[in-house]
Formats: C-alpha cells, structure tokens, sequence
C-alpha cells in the first residue's frame, strides 16, 4: 500500500492504537457499487470522484463505531503513482513531475488525495431544505404562530387558561404555519431552479469574494495542513488521543483587507479514543490561513530563502531545512496562521 507523506502522522497513530478505519465511497450512481480504503492497505480501491457514505471504525479487529455524516457536496479522488514516465500534476500543490516519482504521493508535499466540490444546479429538495434551515423561515414560522394562539385566546375569550392547553394550541400553530409557508414557497423555488439555480456551496463564496483564489486548492491545502497539525504529537500534546476528523459543513469565508489571509468557518467533528472507548466531538472553528509568498519569490527567480524555523539560508526548493529538518512545504498556497473553535458537543460510544 502506498501511504501518501500527509497521512503517514494519521496512519502512525492508528497503529500504535490498534485503530482501523474503512471509508465507503460511492458514485452518484446507486447501482454502482461501493468502493473501499483501508487504513491497514487490505482494500484500495481507486477513488475518482465519488462521494464518502460512511467510515468504519476497528479495534482489535472488532467493529467499534460507525459514522455516516459527511459534507453531502464534497467528492474524493485518491490518486496513486505507477512506475511508468508518464507526468502528472499533484492534485494538492501543483508539483509537476514522472509518475513514478509520485509512487509514494508527491514528492514535494506528499499528498495524493483531491478534494473536489459538486456545484450541480440545486434540487427542489436541496432549495427548499436550504430555506427552511435560514433564520428569517425559522423566525417567521415562530411569528406566525404566536400571532394565532393570541387571536385565538381573543376569539375563545380567553377560554385557553391553562399552560397544557397553551403548548397544544401552540404546537398546532407552529405546523400550520410551516405548511402555509410550504406552500408559499413553491413557485419561487421552481422559478429560482429553473432559471439555473445554484446550490450555494462553499466554492460559490470563495469565488464571491475574490476571482484570484481557486477554491477546490484553497479546500485542499486546508485538509492538508490540519493533517498535520492535528497529528503531529510533538507540537499539539492536547491531540494524542485524536483518531480521525471530518470538515462535515463550511459556513462562510472572508477575505482580509491585504488579500493575503483568509478566515474560513466550518464545522469539524473529531473522533477521539480514550480508555478504549470513542468520543466524538463536535466543533465550531475558524483557521486563519495566510497566502505563501514563497511561490511569488520562486517565480521571481529567488534560489535561497529563510528557514522560517531556525532562521538558516536554505534552498528554495528544498522539503525540508537541512539543520533543524523543519518541513518547507512551500509548494502550498496557503499555510495555517491562527485556530480558534468553539466547543458544541461530546458524544461518548
């Protein structure tokens, strides 16, 4: 099995657990059928472009957890070297170079995973669930209904003297409503679909606030670099129980005023194993990513940079610094700069 360099910190940690985890993919096509990777390399399916179903997750060979929410927009491909001379472009950091060099995953940055988004034209469905999870539908249908049980204790002549008969009433109204706006709603949902309308994903709101960025490599090097933060050990103690996580929602995206750093707000869920038992954790976060400069010095023809680690004179194309062996990594457009997440939830299994 060729483990991409990203995932070896993901992979080590797993083994010293005893953890193995299956991730289902799936083609939009229901009659296909699944396909599988595994962690322990026993199944490798080819990954192109299908959406992830579930995660399976093994301890000691025996079934301990199973997870089947994932972001509904995002596809996979995995993408892995043959030794032929071929070239091929990484997915993640732009390196281009002989397949056979890529055997491994890139030689530069490692990966060999890509991360696309479906920008389809949006279902009936997705707009009307779209609609009804905003706050003006939710704020509406709660209006409504209070204005009912008010009008109702005028006509009855505030016959309605008890709390019980109150949450009845109230309860009744809030389904009227939600049915009355039902309603409502369904011609503007057609004209809207009709005129070609588009699910409002993530990659519409990177695309919104500058044309420059190119949302799936923005995506892709954020997954790439919370790899790395969350399993490496030695610089974040607080995650060494850290199994597994998932961006499972991407709720907005903003541009800084000098256009070198992005602030984007997901929901992450992380998966932990304490005491032999999972626990999982959901997340509000925001990551402050800030743009690599080191490839405008590179296309500047600059040949020698700063170790942004110990300060030495490195080459600029160089994996990592030769005296502290601090990974470069330049080859990424963008790199972490700040995390901040709000805790919403711990589920124990």
């Amino acid at each position: 099995m060729e483990i991409p360099i990203s995932e070896k910190l993901h992979y080590k940690r797993l083994n010293l657990k005893n953890i193995v985890i299956e991730e289902i993919y799936k083609h939009d096509d229901k009659k296909e059928k699944v396909l599988v990777r595994s962690t322990d390399g026993l199944r490798n399916d080819t990954i192109i472009n299908c959406k992830k179903i579930e995660k399976r997750y093994f301890y000691n060979n025996k079934g301990i957890y199973i997870e089947k929410e994932f972001d509904k927009d995002a596809t996979y491909s995995y993408y892995f070297g043959s030794k032929d001379e071929s070239e091929i472009t990484c997915p993640n950091c732009g390196y281009y170079g002989k397949k056979v060099d890529f055997f491994d995953g890139c030689p530069y940055c490692g990966t060999n995973f890509n991360i696309d988004y479906d920008i389809k034209g949006a279902r009936f469905s997705d707009s009307f669930k779209e609609i009804i999870n905003t706050k003006w539908y939710k704020v509406v249908v709660l209006i409504l209904s209070l204005i009912g049980l008010i009008v109702l204790n005028i006509i009855t002549k505030n016959h309605i003297v008890t709390a019980l008969l109150s949450l009845i009433y109230f309860f009744i109204f809030l389904v009227l409503s939600h049915l009355i706006l039902t309603v409502l709603l369904i011609p503007y949902i057609i004209l809207h679909i009709s005129k070609g309308g588009k699910k409002n994903t993530i990659i519409d709101k990177i695309k919104n606030i500058d044309d420059g960025i190119k949302p799936t490599k923005l995506l892709n090097d954020l997954n790439f670099v919370l790899n790395n933060y969350y399993y490496n050990g030695e610089k974040n103690p607080k995650y060494t129980n850290l199994i597994d996580f998932d961006i499972i929602k991407y709720d907005n995206v903003v541009l800084s005023e000098d256009k070198n750093s992005v602030i984007i707000q997901y929901v992450i869920r992380k998966i932990y194993f304490i005491d032999n038992k999972i626990s999982k954790e959901l997340n509000t976060s925001k990551i402050k990513l800030r743009k690599n400069k080191i490839n405008d010095l590179i296309q500047s023809g600059y040949t020698v940079i700063e170790c942004k680690n110990c300060g030495a004179s490195i080459d600029i194309t160089s994996k990592e610094c030769e005296y502290c062996k601090t990974p470069t990594n330049y080859k990424n457009e963008w790199e972490i700069d700040e995390i901040k997440y709000w805790k919403q939830g711990v589920f124990g299994y």
